[in-house]
């Protein structure tokens, strides 16, 4: 009975105890791989500056895997598409290529890496009329994860014309590459 009255006794003083104010969220907006990215940062102490962290892994994969930038290594690979040059790319482009053909072969291409020719004609930044039909198959005729070859370090496209698109690969590596710098601060 005391060990009751002691439970109840504890659970009262608990409940009169004042809460924690919540804290305030710290956001920021920034544009990254053509997309608008909100932080939303709750702490208590860690300065707003903490996501200059994220944001440097943000610029870092833009600045890789861009399709908006020509001189990013997806817009660069593309460029050298079926000129019997092979690229050497970085261990982040490394990575998000293997994601992307490993969901591309997952999906029997309906995710697909090499659809940067079709992304293109679209012009999703700018576009005030759809392609027509005939540009659409045309692009469609250079789209094809089994012609994007990976052999180490080195990336080739087999037919000159087609160009990468890494855009969802690499929003979803960024975020992660950002989760672990805010995780370490």
């Amino acid at each position: 009975m005391r060990l009751l009255f002691s439970a109840i006794g504890l659970l009262l003083v608990l409940w009169l105890l004042p809460g924690r104010t919540p804290v305030a969220p710290v956001e920021s907006y920034h544009l990254s791989l053509g997309t608008l990215v909100k932080f939303v940062l709750y702490s208590d102490g860690a300065p707003p500056t903490v996501t200059d962290r994220a944001l440097v892994e943000f610029a870092l994969v833009d600045s890789l895997m861009s399709r908006y930038s020509a001189t990013s290594e997806a817009s660069r690979i593309g460029a050298q598409a079926g000129g019997g040059k092979t690229f050497v790319a970085s261990e982040c482009v490394i990575e998000v290529i293997e994601r992307s053909e490993y969901f591309a072969r997952r999906t029997g291409g309906a995710f697909d890496p090499t659809v940067g020719t079709l992304s293109d004609l679209w012009d999703f930044s700018d576009a005030v009329a759809p392609p027509t039909e005939v540009s659409i198959d045309s692009a469609l005729a250079l789209v094809g994860y089994q012609d994007l070859v990976l052999d180490g370090d080195q990336v080739y496209l087999n037919r000159r014309g087609m160009r990468l698109d890494l855009g969802a690969a690499a929003k979803g590596y960024a975020v992660d590459r950002a989760v672990s710098a805010l995780k370490e601060a």
